[in-house]
């Protein structure tokens, strides 16, 4: 059974003849007539009643027919959904996130899923290994990270935006009186960071912004929330570094101070396949690309799909 046939036994059933299903599906009438005795072929049961004046469907045809016309619709809606898969308007985008980009990743999800509603999205925060290796599987579709990736040939990769660390201080330190922050005056202040077996490229890139404007930190006990550190520091107990913008300007008891130069950047490294990247990971990083700052390395865009 093939889906011309049931195409034109429906013609057919739905013209009562032979010549004008022909002219509707756009076929010789020869061609009409043969695929109908095929599919009765093929059924084993006589579709219609023929003679020289008229065409009937049997009580067999009429029983079969809301079956066929379904079967139809539901090929229908299956090329259109191909089609929507194929050009990345629709389906699932799985993301593997990354901690500490929540205000930059709203911004990009929000912005993607205006321009692609019928996208579905799963935004998944794994280890650094696990994202890798299920991106090459095919288990993702992009992986974000704030460490440099390793260089990989199954993988492109792209530095899509950079984020400013701020220092975190008690609002009473002395260390606050100025901005950027006087980090000299910060003195044996412990210093809160996350523990490194939770997020060993946020506890290592922090301590490597601590070296860049030139302190060694006493760092205090490690953390787990955001909740705690921010109490710690309000009640002058600690310190801390935060990307700009993770929290309010107006946090009671703590300052947001500016780093002294060198000012350093945190990256942040789109990974997708090189090839065979689904449409909808090509969709999101064209949609960050076009978003990523001027001061963003030289952009690679992903390949367009062939056809």
């Amino acid at each position: 059974m093939e889906l011309r046939q049931l195409s034109a036994f429906a013609a057919v059933a739905e013209h009562l003849s032979f010549r004008r299903a022909a002219d509707a599906l756009g076929v010789a009438q020869p061609a009409i007539s043969q695929l109908i005795r095929r599919l009765e072929e093929s059924l084993g049961i006589t579709l219609f009643e023929r003679s020289s004046h008229q065409v009937l469907l049997t009580s067999a045809g009429s029983a079969l027919l809301p079956h066929a016309q379904s079967a139809i619709e539901s090929a229908a809606r299956l090329r259109r959904l191909a089609g929507e898969l194929a050009s990345g308007s629709t389906g699932v985008l799985r993301i593997a996130t990354t901690p500490g980009i929540g205000p930059r990743l709203g911004a990009a999800v929000g912005a993607f899923s205006a321009e692609h509603p019928d996208i579905a999205l799963e935004l998944p925060v794994l280890a650094t290994g696990e994202k890798i290796d299920r991106l090459k599987a095919g288990g993702l579709d992009v992986a974000l990270l704030r460490s440099t990736p390793p260089a990989d040939p199954a993988l492109r990769q792209q530095i899509v935006w950079q984020e400013r660390y701020i220092a975190v201080l008690p609002a009473t330190h002395p260390a606050a009186d100025q901005d950027p922050a006087d980090l000299s005056a910060i003195g044996e202040l412990p210093m809160l960071i996350i523990a490194r077996d939770a997020q060993p490229a946020m506890h290592d890139e922090l301590l490597a912004v601590c070296a860049a404007v030139g302190i060694n930190p006493r760092l205090g006990p490690s953390v787990r929330t955001a909740q705690d550190t921010v109490a710690m520091v309000a009640a002058g107990a600690a310190w801390t570094l935060y990307i700009e913008g993770n929290l309010p300007a107006e946090t009671p008891g703590i300052a947001l101070r500016r780093l002294p130069p060198p000012d350093p950047r945190s990256n942040i490294w789109a990974l997708w396949r090189a090839v065979g990247a689904s449409p909808q990971a090509q969709a999101f990083i064209t949609s960050l690309l076009d978003r990523a700052p001027a001061t963003v390395a030289p952009l690679l865009r992903p390949a367009k799909p062939t056809s």
